[in-house]
């Protein structure tokens, strides 16, 4: 083993957070070196991942100093910022100064493939290295990677299998044939893929490609077991978290899934995530927890009505009037129009005592062309003696058979609540064409929702004459008069 070779590797395993990974016996005496160097790297970014990275870097720089002229020195030290644009930009430094280093070419990239979107940058940079020292295994297995991410399968699948002809048990290329081989979904690849996470314990790749295997074959406790290993390597890996919750959802744990979905939404929230989350504790009867789900899926989906139509309907069974109505008025504002929101809108105002606002909904919900309103609303209407046939006239006409439809309905209510007196004050809003355009109650000292509700509609639904006006109605009512 060479000098830094020796000393990092003992540097990395300080750390209990800090696998190290070291070539095995038989693999050894070919391409030792780069063996040594691509472990060192391996076990710097599981420790990045791990949330170590400020600490292996300070002792990297330590060293750094002691060997100033030291270049892998420096790019371990860049190595635990990568795959950041600032890591490939101090790499790229590097390169101009070291152009003969296939390392550095190499680690470019690399970061490169971890962009995703960067192949052909990534590629280039790879040739540079296999320029700078031909057949350096690292950079082939680099180009290989970039056939297998433009989904060049067979190729790929070629191209490991005669890097590991040649290098034997390189963790990078099994992985990235045990990968192909499950794109390719060939019989082989959970051979491989046990295989390659021999080699390299800490492979993300290797451990996702292998819970996905898991769950394709419904094997549940396997998957679980491999998506947490995921967590593990990073407590932030919101894919993990997902698909851990999926697998104990599909198992039962509808507890723990929904713990799962929680941590992914707090890493990084997302509808369908919220969506899952609301149907978990809908499952285990979560009230309170599934309406902020609901309520999360809302934010993020502005024109979802469903969420809040869920919400109502969760409110209404805790006997919840008043959130059932707010939830149904914003299922409303979302779904304008919509008859069966209207008229479930409707049905819920008429559980307060709000005559009202009762006829104004059903009136809606039948505008709207709810099948069910027309003899619904007819039900209300009759209880607030709605006139089928409305008042027309000059205003002092309209005044006078309002009332004398008041006096009559307050002398049959005061046989069963014989204090009942008061007055009530009503402003009309007349248009050009005669009708009202809008009616407000200006006093109600009567309190009673029947007797409001006859006045308001008597005055609402009449014809006036074709003048513009804005008239105010009173109505005093006593049992002396």
């Amino acid at each position: 083993m060479n000098l830094r070779a020796a000393i990092l590797l003992p540097l990395l395993a300080a750390c209990a957070t800090g696998p190290t990974v070291q070539p095995t016996q038989e693999a050894a005496p070919k391409y030792e070196a780069e063996r040594n160097v691509a472990g060192t790297l391996r076990a710097i970014s599981v420790r990045v991942k791990r949330g170590d990275g400020a600490k292996v870097r300070e002792e990297l720089l330590e060293q750094a100093r002691n060997r100033p002229g030291d270049v892998k020195l420096k790019l371990y030290v860049v190595w635990t910022g990568a795959p950041s644009e600032e890591s490939w930009q101090e790499i790229h430094k590097l390169t101009k100064l070291n152009p003969e280093d296939p390392w550095l070419w190499t680690a470019s990239g690399l970061i490169y493939l971890q962009w995703r979107g960067f192949l052909d940058q990534a590629d280039t940079e790879l040739q540079h290295a296999l320029r700078a020292k031909p057949g350096f295994v690292p950079a082939l297995v680099g180009r290989a990677d970039v056939l297998r991410l433009r989904g060049k399968l067979p190729e790929a699948k070629a191209a490991y299998e005669a890097i590991l002809a040649d290098a034997a048990e390189w963790p990078e290329a099994l992985v990235g044939l045990g990968l192909t081989l499950f794109e390719l979904k060939d019989p082989g690849a959970r051979a491989m893929l046990e295989r390659a996470l021999k080699a390299d314990p800490d492979s993300q790749a290797t451990v996702a490609a292998m819970a996905k295997l898991a769950g394709e074959t419904e094997d549940p406790d396997a998957a679980i077991g491999l998506y947490q290993k995921m967590i593990g390597f990073n407590p932030k890996d919101r894919e993990a978290h997902l698909a851990l919750a999926k697998a104990y959802d599909k198992k039962g744990e509808t507890a723990r899934a929904a713990e799962e979905f929680e941590l992914a939404m707090a890493i990084g929230p997302d509808a369908a995530t919220a969506h899952a989350l609301a149907d978990a504790y809908k499952k285990l009867s979560k009230s309170e927890e599934e309406i902020r789900a609901l309520e999360k899926v809302s934010q993020m989906e502005p024109s979802n009505s469903a969420a809040y139509l869920r919400i109502a309907e969760v409110r209404k069974a805790e006997k919840d009037n008043e959130g059932a109505e707010q939830a149904l008025r914003a299922a409303s504002e979302r779904k304008p129009g919509d008859p069966a929101i209207l008229l479930a809108l409707a049905r819920q105002i008429r559980e307060r005592d709000d005559l009202i606002a009762a006829i104004d909904a059903f009136r809606q919900a039948k505008a709207a062309g709810a099948e069910e309103a027309p003899a619904e609303l007819k039900e209300v209407e009759a209880k607030a003696f709605v006139s089928e046939k409305p008042v027309t006239g000059n205003v002092q006409k309209v005044y006078e058979q309002v009332f004398f439809q008041l006096r009559k309905q307050y002398d049959e209510r005061r046989k069963t609540s014989s204090n009942l007196a008061g007055r009530l004050k009503v402003k009309v809003s007349i248009s050009a064409e005669g009708k009202a355009s809008q009616v407000d109650i200006l006093e109600d000292t009567v309190h009673d929702e029947v007797l409001a509700a006859l006045v308001y509609f008597g005055l609402k639904d009449a014809g006036y004459a074709k003048e513009k006006r804005s008239p105010t109605f009173e109505f005093v009512l006593s049992s002396g008069k």
